[in-house]
């Protein structure tokens, strides 16, 4: 399960949790206000970055990336 798994399955622990209703509403609104902001940004992307992202998210689920710690050593070794 990835981080982002384990944070969603706890943030639903947590709202199942919650019965007052103003602070469900509160948080409901805050999340839905983030996710329209995200829209739009991604809808103010130019079509090639959109494809450059997509593709990039494609090779990540299919395994093709390297981890941060070896892309880092290989930085230092190039004196970045």
């Amino acid at each position: 399960m990835s981080a982002t798994e384990i944070l969603k399955t706890k943030l639903h622990t947590f709202i199942e949790n919650i019965s007052d209703e103003k602070i469900l509403n509160a948080h409901a609104v805050l999340l839905q206000n983030e996710i329209e902001q995200q829209t739009e940004d991604w809808n103010t992307l130019p079509a090639e970055l959109k494809e450059a992202l997509q593709q990039s998210i494609s090779e990540f689920d299919n395994g093709n990336y390297e981890p941060i710690e070896d892309v880092l050593t290989k930085l230092k070794k190039n004196g970045i």
